[in-house]
Parts: C-alpha cells; structure tokens; sequence
C-alpha cells in the first residue's frame, strides 16, 4: 500500500532545495544535459513494439521512432546540468522507494492526429499516481514544471496520457498530403494487448542524437 505520508515527507525534506538551478547554470555557461523519466515494458514488449515500427515504416511511409527504447513517460524531457544530478536522483529514489511494484497494460492502437502513433496504454489507478507522485516531487524539490520541449504554456497543464510512441507522420514535402490520414483508418482496429510487470522507474539521459538509460530506481 503507498504510504500517505510520501508527498509531506518529500516536501518537508525540500525546505533547502527549491528553486530551479537551470536558470543559474544557464548564465554561468554550465552545458546543461538532457533527461526524462519513465517506466519500460518486457523485452518481449519491447520486440513486439519493435516489429510493428518497423512494418510502420516499410508499409506505411512514416518514420518510426527510433532515438530511445519503447517506453511510457512519467516526466518529459527537461534540462539539469550533471551537477545537480545527485541532488535530483536523491529526491527520485525517495520518491519510488516506496511506491509498490504494479502492472502495466497495453490495450489496442491510439494516435495523437495527424502526426503521432501509438500504442495506448490502460490508465490504471497505480499508474496514474506514480506519474503524479514524481510531478509532484519535482515541482516541490525543483520549480514548476517546464519542459523544453514543450513551450506552449498551455501544454504544461494538460492531462497525463500514458503511450508508447510508435511512429510521426509527416509529409515528405513542404505541402505534401500528410500519411497520417491513410494510414490511421487502416492501423486503427488493430490488437494489442499485453501486460508488463513494472518494478522500476528509469532516467534515461539525452547522449549522441540517442536517449539512453542513465540510472534505474526500483520499486517496493
């Protein structure tokens, strides 16, 4: 069971180390690093997730995504300098070392239109208090959530949605017919239903034009 007392001890722990230290680092002329969290499926997932990117590809003339394992995203990406790191990691680890292990499902095909396709994820009770949980956390050890790469202020206080990124669709030129359109009708109904078990959560860091998996942090 989560302990009802995480978010105060989180907080009460934080009197020091509020404040966002990208700001200061960005006008030192520190070289500020890349990051986000998330939770990975099985390799069995993983391959299967794999295989229907690839058939996006060949068949269906979009551009799989292939900068970083398939995954579903807790935080987006947000920028820290490698100093601040283990500050942030304490935070993070106290953060899940409490949170209990749980089932991640994956039922059917979503898209975000006309650019994004996914695997969609079931919102489960768990899930969706892990992802608040860590939104939390960061805004209390950190500032206000902002992600660089998502600008639009408006963004920031959307809804959670769990996926698993697929593939973009985009035209090849500038006012090209987008393959969003063909393709969706086509892929919409398809199955896909499997379950992961989840006892971590994964910092994955922005290295070479790839994300990759910085530290893991397991679950109770």
């Amino acid at each position: 069971m989560i302990s009802s007392n995480l978010l105060s001890n989180l907080s009460s722990n934080s009197s020091n180390n509020t404040g966002d230290q990208s700001d200061g680092d960005k006008e030192a002329g520190v070289k500020l690093r890349r990051y986000f969290v998330a939770v990975l499926p099985t390799e069995t997932i993983q391959g299967q997730t794999n295989d229907l990117k690839r058939e996006l590809g060949r068949v269906y003339d979009c551009k799989p995504v292939w900068n970083s394992p398939p995954h579903v995203t807790l935080l987006p990406p947000f920028e820290r300098s490698p100093q601040d790191l283990p500050r942030f990691e304490q935070w993070l680890r106290q953060a899940t070392v409490t949170f209990p292990k749980f089932e991640l499902a994956f039922e059917g095909l979503g898209a975000f239109p006309p650019r994004v396709l996914f695997v969609d994820v079931v919102r489960s009770p768990t899930l969706m208090q892990l992802q608040q949980t860590l939104k939390q956390a960061f805004e209390t050890h950190e500032a206000p959530y902002e992600s660089p790469d998502r600008p639009d202020p408006k963004d920031h206080g959307r809804s959670y949605s769990p996926h698993m990124t697929l593939a973009r669709c985009r035209p090849k030129r500038k006012r090209g017919k987008n393959p969003f359109h063909d393709i969706w009708p086509e892929i919409c109904d398809r199955p896909f239903q499997a379950t992961s078990p989840i006892d971590r959560v994964i910092l994955l860091e922005y290295l070479n034009r790839q994300w990759e998996v910085c530290k893991e942090y397991p679950l109770a």
